[in-house]
């Protein structure tokens, strides 16, 4: 299991947490902001699938799909991804400049509009438009 004295993770969601739309379990983070204290600024969803950003994909950070491997080197170059991102001042501007995930998903997003007649909406980001940290310099590379 990890972190089982959630010394890293204050919360973990599940399933019955996503919002569902034509069969997609879709990962909407503005429900969870009742339960954490933090902006979506500070958020960051790490998943091997990427239609679970669709809500917000600038918060998203895609890795592969782990398959009990000893050489998976997956994890630790998410964890420096992390790392960095403890010290910026807005996660979305980040990602999206090294992801570029919003751009990648708006025609899969442009679809789930029309079925959900706007419902969901893609988050776009409001902070800085540079991704600036408030100390650390390490640069952000794809996983």
């Amino acid at each position: 299991m990890l972190d089982p004295t959630r010394s890293i993770f204050r919360r973990r969601f599940f399933y019955n947490d996503c919002t569902h739309v034509r069969g997609l379990a879709l990962k909407d983070l503005r429900r969870l902001l009742p339960y954490l204290d933090q902006s979506l600024s500070h958020i960051v969803l790490v998943d091997n699938n990427p239609m679970s950003f669709l809500p917000q994909p600038t918060n998203g950070v895609p890795l592969p799909s782990f398959v009990d491997d000893a050489n998976d080197t997956a994890l630790p170059l998410v964890l420096d991804v992390l790392m960095t991102l403890r010290s910026v001042h807005d996660v979305r501007v980040c990602l999206d400049q090294v992801l570029h995930l919003e751009k990648a998903l708006s025609a899969a997003a442009a679809t789930l509009y029309r079925e959900v007649d706007g419902k969901l909406q893609l988050g776009r980001s409001d902070g800085p438009s540079s991704c600036s940290s408030s100390g650390s310099s390490s640069p952000i590379t794809p996983p």
